[in-house]
């Protein structure tokens, strides 16, 4: 049962990129931006009223990734532990914080580019989380293997 779950995790985060890249890319921009072939897309300034309808939305995202970073490491430092009687290394607890902190990112991230809510939720977490966890477990393992 434990394989078959990893199985499944490994496959959610190689298919999700692949759902992604099957958009025709013109037809997108025409939806999204609303271009022309041949034409220049219409820029401007953000308004000081749109500027404060935007003020501190990047926030929930900045606390999603530090707190992803510290929990990895934390949880890094706790399994090594658990296996091995001591705490783990210095740059195994970085490594895991850098992929927490990835993952909590693009995942994030891309919830919201996909709609945010339910909806970005559903097609990128589960293969952030995928991603995540194999990823954690290889740093784990290796600090691991290497104090046996």
């Amino acid at each position: 049962m434990k394989k078959q779950f990893s199985a499944l995790l490994v496959l959610s985060a190689l298919s999700t990129p692949l759902m992604a890249q099957s958009l025709n890319h013109q037809a997108f921009e025409v939806a999204v931006f609303h271009t022309e072939a041949g034409k220049p897309m219409q820029l401007a300034e953000l308004s000081a009223q749109e500027m404060k309808a935007t003020e501190g939305k990047f926030i929930p995202l900045g606390l999603a990734v530090a707190g992803g970073g510290a929990f990895a490491a934390w949880k890094y430092h706790y399994d090594v532990y658990k296996a091995t009687g001591r705490i783990g290394t210095s740059g195994g607890a970085a490594r895991a914080a850098a992929i927490g902190s990835g993952t909590a990112a693009i995942g994030g991230g891309m919830g919201a580019a996909a709609g945010g809510g339910i909806a970005g939720t559903v097609a990128w977490a589960p293969g952030t989380f995928a991603l995540n966890q194999g990823a954690q477990k290889a740093n784990t393992r290796h600090t691991i293997n290497n104090r046996r």
